[in-house]
């Protein structure tokens, strides 16, 4: 049997997966590097389709020995006309992905996706999957895709948002024990409220079962105010609540649970936050750290993390916050830390500020950071105190502050 293998393969262009089962071909592309899986795509259309499927992504993606994980922002550049989305990757498997054109929004803009020749802004992203929009403000048309594995869906415009207001925008998915069956999403959508402050708003949720919007009005416990920020605003969704800031120096708490459902979907509370410092800047960052809420904040000469943890010593069930991290921005700036280049560009811009725009979804102890007067970020390691440069560019930060950036942890989720 061999024998007569070798005779049929004598051609130097004959492809061997065509006389190995398909299980076989498995397995052995299972031992490539993900280099090569991504790279020999191009090889046949059979190389494709096997290199392209989900159950092959998902258990090499599980023999990783580290996960990879992009940085994403949005970028404002007139003279992007089919691409406005950018990323940045801090390790190997990362910067081959992104080289390979195995992580990118292209594929949205193609003849056959559904922006053609427009733009794509990111505005939220989870377990893989990404919320995308054609417009900067005033969505009313979304998208969800994996731009691992290139699927994606249309969603049905929302019932309300038709008065053009400001919106948030949270996302969350739970993907399916096997990669054969659709996994389940929501997209969460907040208008600006109606009067400014007020003690009522709406709340658009679009579910992937259902297949459809539903409203629901909100009544807070007390007056909220709008935050007039709302393009480089974060929203974290945690154990089924979705957490905001709002302009009153307070998280916005809102439970998605089907439990709050029936009760008429109003159930939210109010959490403050940490008390400010002098000179604390108002742009902080939500996200998750040992498993809790993690709120970051920073100064003219300070950076501080903390995380919300349940008060069980008071019988109204309130919240406390625990300061897990604080340094000072003259020693994360130290020469040990960063290269004579970076202190010398602080200097020239006249800042001294480090401000927190994201937390890692992979790696939580890394926080990513960046000059407000610059587009310089990196990424911050609140265990080892160091920084790893992610982003140089010698541009004005006003380019890239369009919308809130976030970090995609690529994972072939799917559709």
């Amino acid at each position: 049997m061999v024998g007569s293998l070798q005779r049929r393969c004598k051609s130097s262009n004959a492809d061997f997966s065509t006389y190995l089962s398909e299980d076989i071909t498995f397995d052995i592309f299972l031992l490539l590097p993900l280099k090569s899986i991504f790279k020999y795509r191009c090889v046949s259309r059979q190389w494709l389709s096997l290199l392209s499927n989900p159950s092959l992504l998902t258990k090499k993606f599980n023999s990783l020995t580290t996960s990879p994980w992009v940085f994403h922002y949005n970028s404002n550049c007139q003279e992007r006309k089919l691409y406005s989305a950018e990323s940045i990757s801090p390790d190997l498997n990362s910067q081959f992905i992104l080289e390979h054109d195995g992580f990118s929004f292209s594929f949205l803009l193609s003849k056959q996706g559904p922006l053609k020749n427009a733009r794509v802004y990111g505005l939220a992203s989870s377990n893989g999957l990404v919320l995308c929009s054609a417009s900067k403000v005033y969505q009313t048309r979304y998208y969800v895709c994996n731009p691992l594995t290139k699927e994606w869906n249309s969603l049905p415009p929302p019932q309300k948002n038709i008065d053009r207001r400001w919106l948030l925008h949270g996302f969350i998915c739970e993907p399916s024990s096997s990669p054969m069956t659709p996994t389940s999403y929501k997209v969460v959508c907040i208008p600006q409220y109606k009067d400014d402050p007020w003690n009522k708003f709406d709340v658009e949720i679009f579910s992937s079962d259902l297949g459809e919007w539903t409203t629901y009005q909100v009544s807070c416990p007390g007056d909220v105010t709008w935050d007039y920020y709302p393009l480089r605003s974060n929203l974290v969704i945690h154990n089924g609540v979705l957490y905001w800031v709002e302009g009153s120096n307070r998280i916005l708490a809102y439970d998605l649970t089907d439990d709050n459902k029936g009760n008429g979907g109003h159930r939210c509370w109010l959490i403050d936050l940490p008390e400010k410092k002098r000179y604390d800047r108002n742009n902080g960052c939500l996200g998750e750290l040992e498993g809790f809420i993690s709120y970051s904040r920073s100064g003219l000469e300070e950076l501080s993390v903390w995380v919300l943890e349940e008060d069980h010593f008071s019988s109204t069930g309130s919240w406390v916050w625990r300061l897990v991290h604080n340094i000072t921005i003259h020693d994360m700036i130290s020469v040990e830390n960063c290269h004579d280049w970076f202190i010398t560009e602080l200097v020239s811009v006249n800042s001294y500020t480090l401000e927190p725009i994201a937390f890692n979804p992979v790696d939580q102890n890394i926080l990513i950071v960046r000059c407000p007067s610059s587009t310089i970020t990196f990424g911050y390691n609140i265990r080892t105190r160091l920084l790893k440069l992610l982003i140089s560019y010698r541009k004005s930060l006003a380019t890239y502050a369009a919308l809130s950036p976030f970090v995609i942890a690529p994972w072939p989720t799917t559709l």
